[in-house]
């Protein structure tokens, strides 16, 4: 009979390591599957946010819920679709703390929050492409941007452009004057689309902080990371060496937000080179810990 016994436990143990190792496997498949959502911090394409976890000098976190923000922090946001009328508040109060905060939106839907801000500016949904001051094509515009003693050259890919009302900028950054809105969206200048410098970026010093408009959603892209003055340029707006942005705006998809979700329970599991070892390490000291018992049953 206590064999019987030793036989069942021996027998609920191995399912019980089965059971785990099936699980693990599940979610290192779901974390490693590839992500394709634009602006995602999981996309290792050309259109990701997935370098800046690389970045071993500065501490980046992907944000969901704007409650967790560190006020000290530079704060960026990436609107991807419309935010609604939430943000306002959000953004103001930051403002307030004296807060960074980075707007990037080529579609225009930071323009309520302008105006809500009193601020005369909106961003105009036309791309604007250069055939002179570019990286690799005319879809890559270079721009200039003066901030403080320090001129940038910043890489951008196919962004959209300010319009401003009256000038009461701190910073601004433009494209050469050989740029041009592409109205009819065939890729090419076209006789009769306006040729000249675009206004792509600008800040305002609001209450304590400052406020940043980036008219292009690519600024801080897998694929724009390495190019121009980019990564410079996030160094000279992060006063803490932190950042964090927030992906409500982004659109995650299923994948997304569980690796999300999870990357946030699991400690360990934060970078993405990272998460096959940290799964393996959580599996061998689950296998130790079982064959430990098991030994002591014996």
């Amino acid at each position: 009979m206590l064999k019987g016994l030793r036989k069942s436990r021996v027998s609920k143990d191995i399912i019980i390591i089965l059971v785990f190792a099936i699980i693990i496997s599940f979610i290192s498949i779901l974390i490693n599957m590839p992500s394709t959502t634009p602006y995602s911090p999981f996309n290792t394409g050309g259109n990701g946010y997935s370098n800046l976890l690389s970045i071993k000098s500065i501490n980046v976190n992907f944000v969901k819920d704007a409650r967790e923000l560190n006020q000290k922090t530079l704060v960026i946001i990436p609107l991807r679709r419309n935010p609604g009328n939430a943000i306002n508040q959000l953004v103001e109060d930051m403002l307030k703390y004296g807060t960074t905060i980075v707007i990037l939106d080529e579609d225009g839907y930071s323009n309520n929050l302008l105006e809500y801000l009193r601020i005369k500016a909106r961003v105009e949904i036309y791309k604007v492409l250069d055939e002179v001051s570019k990286i690799r094509s005319r879809e890559f515009p270079l721009i200039e941007l003066v901030l403080g003693n320090n001129t940038m050259k910043i890489a951008t890919y196919r962004p959209s452009y300010i319009i401003l009302d009256e000038e009461n900028t701190v910073s601004v950054a433009k494209t050469s004057r050989y740029a041009y809105a592409d109205v009819d969206r065939n890729g090419y200048y076209t006789v009769g689309e306006s040729m000249g410098e675009y206004l792509i970026a600008c800040s305002w010093k609001i209450n304590n902080g400052v406020l940043w408009l980036v008219a292009d959603l690519d600024l801080f892209a897998n694929n724009l990371m390495d190019l121009g003055d980019n990564i410079d340029f996030l160094y000279k707006l992060m006063s803490s060496g932190k950042a964090s942005i927030i992906v409500d705006y982004i659109d995650l998809d299923i994948v997304d937000l569980f690796k999300y979700w999870f990357n946030n329970l699991v400690p360990g599991v934060s970078i993405q080179d990272r998460i096959s070892l940290a799964l393996l390490s959580y599996f061998v000291v689950l296998v130790v810990i079982a064959m430990m018992k098991y030994v002591e049953k014996k």
